[in-house]
């Protein structure tokens, strides 16, 4: 795992064989400012340009949660593919002012999420 969103964003394109330019033109942003991205110099963008960033340089479901991280880091937030599924999940929101309300360990949240698992697989 990459230790910033630039540097993801550098080593994604690279790997993909797309160069600073073309990454650039296909996102509507100028070159400079994609570089400026890339060495941490500035921070990210519109949801537009973020969309087309991940589908242009995330190719598993491993990229994009990586993506989604380093993105959140960076803006000192929850990642927005999290957020979205917790804005629609009411129940999750329940589930988690229960926990901080009792102060779960992250014991009980594995038996939780093993629980879910195990719940997910008979179905």
């Amino acid at each position: 795992m990459e230790d910033s969103f630039g540097a993801f964003v550098a080593t994604k394109r690279k790997e993909k064989g797309i160069s600073a330019r073309q990454l650039a033109h296909k996102l509507s942003i100028s070159p400079n400012y994609l570089c400026e991205i890339e060495k941490g110099k500035k921070n990210a963008f519109s949801n537009t340009v973020l969309i087309k960033m991940k589908e242009t340089l995330c190719k598993s479901q491993e990229e994009e949660y990586e993506f989604y991280d380093l993105l959140a880091k960076e803006k000192n937030s929850i990642p927005n593919d999290v957020l979205d599924y917790i804005k629609n999940n009411h129940s999750l929101i329940k589930l988690i002012r229960f926990a901080n309300t009792h102060n779960l360990s992250n014991e009980v949240w594995d038996r939780i999420i093993e629980n879910a698992l195990a719940v997910v697989q008979k179905e």
